[in-house]
């Protein structure tokens, strides 16, 4: 049987992930199998990108799934173009992205699960960077640090990486803000199998909760490697500014907080309400309303007013306001040049390119 040739770069196409030849993973540890989910719908601009950000690991014990939700805009000519390099795939309608993702979860058999969505990228040596977090730490949830860059300059001119501090999994912390980015997640199995699956009744926020769960049963390590690439985009549920993502953000709130801080959130609730639609009016209203809303908002970005309210600064963090946490707990650095493109803004970071040893 002849042996078929993994897919040359797309014309034009050159960097991470697609004329990139990793080298061979040498470990004192025996690697073990690793299951990725990628959910996808009509993300073909991007897709390819993703699947060979996750096939160029280099990883040799990778099970691997791809879960389309019935598209029609090419992704499926994508996903037959790689199906000789995957464990399974499927096309067909779901009833969201949480939904497809507890599909390919339904058949992994890895002892460690994440999933990467179809417009992201794993960074090179991801996956072994994880584990041997994992392997030195002993935790079951490990965590790295992300990189986010704007497909425009309007959306965000510089990448800039971020790094989740050691208590950023604590359930103190993670129950009041998410600061970890879901791209840089891998976790053992019996966390899901104890914790999951992910809930299908929320459409922006599922991954929040299903870390608050995880936490409340399970301790979380920092991996000091670059794990990802997250793309900042017009249709990027992240970059929506609506409603419907601060509802659920104000639910999970309500359902974790302990019942003091909760019952103080619940009296300042109707002020982030209404501060969350003074952001829409300044983006969005017409210029008297921009106006207003900037004066509005503007002491809100000072820390010690929003100390006056006397809820902790990182709750304030999760709806927006008071980027004032200790450096020492979320530490990011901007890129010095700007990139629009995966490629690009990992070359901005020297230190994604370290090979394993």
């Amino acid at each position: 049987m002849q042996q078929v040739s993994f897919p040359p770069p797309l014309t034009g196409k050159t960097g991470w992930p697609w004329d990139f030849k990793p080298e061979k993973i040498s470990v004192n540890f025996d690697l073990p199998r690793v299951t990725i989910v990628t959910p996808s719908y009509n993300q073909a601009e991007y897709l390819e990108e993703t699947i060979r950000s996750v096939l160029l690991q280099g990883y040799p014990n990778l099970e691997y799934f791809v879960i389309d939700g019935g598209s029609t805009d090419g992704s499926v000519e994508i996903i037959k173009k790689y199906e000789p390099w995957l464990a399974g795939w499927v096309s067909e309608k779901d009833n969201g992205q949480s939904d497809a993702i507890n599909k390919g979860f339904s058949h992994a058999t890895g002892e460690w699960l994440g999933w990467l969505n179809s417009d992201d990228c794993f960074a090179p040596y991801a996956l072994v960077n994880l584990l041997r977090t994992a392997h030195v730490s002993q935790a079951k949830f490990i965590y790295g640090s992300c990189i986010q860059f704007g497909m425009t300059p309007r959306i965000m001119p510089f990448p800039k990486i971020k790094f989740p501090g050691p208590r950023a999994f604590d359930l103190g912390i993670i129950r009041m803000v998410d600061i970890i980015d879901q791209p840089a997640t891998l976790w053992r199995r019996e966390i899901y199998e104890q914790c999951g699956p992910l809930a299908n009744d929320l459409h922006y926020v599922f991954d929040w909760d299903y870390f608050i769960r995880c936490a409340q049963k399970n301790k979380g390590a920092p991996c000091v490697h670059p794990i990802a690439a997250y793309r900042l985009h017009e249709t990027n549920k992240s970059t929506e500014l609506n409603l419907k993502r601060d509802e659920e953000l104000i639910f999970i709130s309500l359902k974790y907080l302990p019942d003091d801080l909760r019952k103080k959130f619940i009296l300042i609730l109707p002020v982030i309400k209404f501060l969350k639609k003074m952001v829409l009016a300044k983006l969005r209203g017409t210029w008297l309303s921009r106006q207003t809303a900037r004066l509005i908002l503007a002491p809100f970005c000072l820390c010690w007013f929003l100390r006056l309210f006397g809820l902790p600064m990182e709750l304030w963090l999760m709806y927006g306001f008071g980027y004032c946490a200790d450096d020492n707990f979320m530490p990011f650095k901007y890129a010095k040049s700007p990139a629009h493109t995966v490629a690009d803004s990992f070359n901005c970071f020297p230190e994604v390119w370290e090979a394993p040893h």
